[in-house]
């Protein structure tokens, strides 16, 4: 029997670092007994004083030029490993740090967190920092881990806090099945919310395994949509749905339609074939919306007939799916019966719930509308803003689009208030008044070429001119 080369670095490799956390950063080492399944060792931090703090880091040790194949330029080197291993990594109570030992006795670390993993369709990556040494200069990083409270499972209520309700719903319906997928979907959310379309786009395009092949895929998926399309992503948000009506689950229907809804605007042949299969397979009310719209030519903002499921429907099952009352809102508004619109709308809001923002932004749009054709009551108009005002506070909270609501607040303050908008606008800060100042500078400009086509002519009414040129 001969010791294999695998062996021996292994075991030289772990000397080394029992050696870095004894002597150098003078902790205690504990190997772990076999058999392991991804933490070789733990690290537990002593206090300059010898006092003993119960605070620990698990290892990850692995010995051998082998691990150094994979340079990043000058960077560091790269470390991959399968998904099973990430998944037990993650889920762990402990900080996980993965050291690498070199033939020279250099070890360097990195800690596994979702942050600095890159995932792929059969494994993960992660860079190993050549700027990170495991010896004494690491120590204070290395308290600081070990000091971490609460790990991606304990983080969870912490993400769902600054996630759209929409995106949280099918979260917390996907937690009890699959909470480490579910920490997993939600810290990438979350993270990325700065940038949403490219985040939701990029966990699509990976479909990581951890994600497509759970036990709740279709939940994690419409999760995903749901995010997209709160931010303002239709086409990310179509792309979501349609790996939702694919995964297994009791939503496959209804995904399907909303796929078929989310790509109208940008792929109206696949938008028909996502509704008609929604239809064949029982959702009619959200697929008939979708194919009276798609009836419609591109373009045209006339109103869309409306579906006989829908006329037959019962007002239980329109409130179910609150998307069949914006439709009815919007069409209503399409035929100048604002009255019917608003009350459309507010059926909708009913149903959707307070801290659903496109909803509530389409309601103030109703609002204001109609008091600004009718008897420019000043009421109405302070109740439109109040909803807008309170979809912005929502989007505040979850790093929502501004630009649209702010662009509705503008519209109503504009007349007589514009100092209002602005402080609204500051509110939100920089962005958001760039924003502001964006709109207000593209009305003027719309509102010249309205005077220099028309004149100022006091004879013009008011009924020549859509609402949105009246506002400008």
């Amino acid at each position: 029997m001969r010791r294999g080369p695998t062996q021996r670095a292994e075991d030289w490799a772990v000397r080394r670092v029992n050696d870095v956390v004894a002597d150098d950063l003078e902790w205690f080492f504990r190997r772990e007994p076999l058999p392991d399944y991804g933490v070789d060792a733990q690290a537990e931090v002593v206090a300059s004083d010898d006092f003993v703090t119960g605070r620990l880091v698990g290892l990850q040790i692995k010995g051998g030029q082998s691990y150094f194949e994979e340079p990043k330029g000058d960077e560091g080197w790269v470390f991959r490993a399968n998904n099973d291993h990430l998944a037990y990594w993650l889920g762990h109570s402990l900080p996980i740090l993965v050291v690498l030992v070199n033939s020279q006795r250099q070890a360097f670390w990195q800690v596994i967190a979702a942050n600095t993993v890159k995932e792929h369709e059969a494994g993960f990556s992660l860079l190993v920092p050549r700027s990170q040494p495991f010896d004494a200069t690491a120590k204070d990083a290395l308290v600081a881990l070990a000091g971490r409270r609460e790990g991606l499972l304990e983080q969870l209520p912490t993400y769902y806090a600054i996630l759209p309700p929409a995106a949280v719903a099918p979260l917390r319906r996907a937690e009890p099945t699959d909470r480490l997928a579910t920490a997993r979907l939600a810290e990438r959310l979350a993270s990325g919310r700065g940038s949403a379309g490219m985040t939701a786009a990029s966990i699509i395009a990976a479909r990581p395994s951890w994600l497509a092949r759970s036990r709740v895929a279709q939940d994690l998926w419409i999760a995903v949509a749901a995010y997209a399309g709160q931010h303002d992503q239709p086409a990310e948000a179509g792309r979501a749905f349609v790996l939702a009506a694919d995964s297994a689950g009791s939503r496959s229907a209804s995904s399907a339609a909303q796929a078929g809804l989310a790509l109208i605007s940008s792929d109206r042949d696949s938008a028909r074939r996502y509704l008609q299969r929604a239809r064949g397979e029982g959702q009619l009310l959200l697929a008939d919306i979708g194919i009276s719209l798609l009836d419609l030519p591109e373009g045209d903002w006339k109103p869309a007939g409306i579906p006989q499921s829908v006329s037959a429907a019962s007002s239980a099952d329109l409130e179910a799916e609150p998307t069949t009352l914006l439709f009815l809102a919007e069409m209503a508004s399409r035929r100048g019966d604002l009255d019917a619109a608003v009350a459309f709308a507010e059926r909708a809001m009913a149903a959707a719930g307070d801290r659903e923002t496109l909803t509530r932004l389409l309601l103030a749009r109703m609002i204001q509308r109609r008091a600004l054709l009718g008897n420019m009551s000043r009421r109405e108009l302070r109740r439109a803003v109040g909803h807008a005002r309170q979809a912005l506070e929502e989007r505040r909270r979850w790093s929502g689009p501004s630009t649209e609501v702010l662009a509705t607040l503008l519209d109503i303050y504009i007349p007589d208030e514009m100092t209002v908008a602005v402080q609204a606008a500051l509110h939100v800060g920089d962005r958001a008044l760039f924003d502001v100042l964006f709109c207000l500078g593209d009305k003027l400009q719309k509102a010249r070429r309205m005077l220099l086509t028309h004149g100022a002519n006091p004879n013009h009414s008011h009924a020549q001119f859509p609402h949105e040129t009246i506002l400008d």
